[in-house]
């Protein structure tokens, strides 16, 4: 996990919602837009996924995730990778 400069912290809490991006059964991208609830900078970003749908069901078959977030009026942005983890509600409510 690569620490998140603070400059990147910031822009991504400035955005209304980031774009999340995960792989489908067949391979294929799934785009959604997802809130940010927080942030740590050691690069843990956690976002809230209210319906449980395809995001969730292509992260419980595949973590990898792309999370992008534009300035449309600045023309400039952010796309971080990694590997998501679901959590059940009763540890997010702990957080």
């Amino acid at each position: 996990m690569r620490r998140l400069a603070e400059e990147i912290v910031q822009f991504l809490l400035n955005q209304g919602f980031v774009i999340v991006s995960t792989l489908d059964k067949d391979g294929n991208l799934h785009s959604s837009c997802k809130g940010i609830v927080k942030i740590e900078p050691r690069g843990l970003v956690y976002l809230l996924d209210l319906y449980r749908g395809r995001t969730h069901d292509n992260l419980k078959r595949n973590p990898h995730i792309s999370i992008t977030a534009v300035d449309e009026h600045k023309f400039m942005g952010y796309c971080l990778k990694g590997k998501a983890k679901l959590l059940p509600e009763s540890e997010v409510r702990s957080q």
